[in-house]
């Protein structure tokens, strides 16, 4: 239960630390076709395994970005951004390390479609 929190509150922390346009091919940003990018993010993921050390996943995947906690945890953001740049539109592999260093988690969030953006967009002003 309490790693559940952990995660839930990594990926909330994250989503609001993250909003807003993506940087030019920064750490973590692969640019990818928005048709291919889940497959991208799917084949990524498959690379790294639950107990590989963050070296590991460095050497695999390359540089990402990261969120620190004060408590040791990390989790490492590897996104592929889609038609409209945004982080809502881009799909994430979202990798999560415990204090020692090993991966505890793997998960691939797909974006949102273009018209799903910008019909919320449009809505809640």
């Amino acid at each position: 239960m309490r790693l559940a929190l952990v995660v839930a509150a990594c990926i909330a922390v994250g989503g609001c630390a993250l909003s807003g346009k993506l940087e030019e091919n920064g750490p973590g940003i692969k640019r990818t076709p928005p048709q291919i990018a889940f497959a991208a993010a799917q084949a990524a993921s498959e690379r790294v395994h639950i107990g590989d050390t963050r070296d590991a996943v460095a050497a695999a995947l390359g540089s990402s970005n990261i969120l620190q906690f004060e408590s040791g945890w990390q989790v490492w953001i590897y996104r592929w951004p889609g038609v409209d740049d945004s982080t809502r539109a881009a799909t994430e592999l979202d990798l999560l390390f415990e204090p020692r260093g090993t991966l505890r988690k793997i998960r691939v969030r797909r974006g949102e479609a273009a018209s799903t953006s910008s019909a919320r967009a449009s809505t809640s002003g």
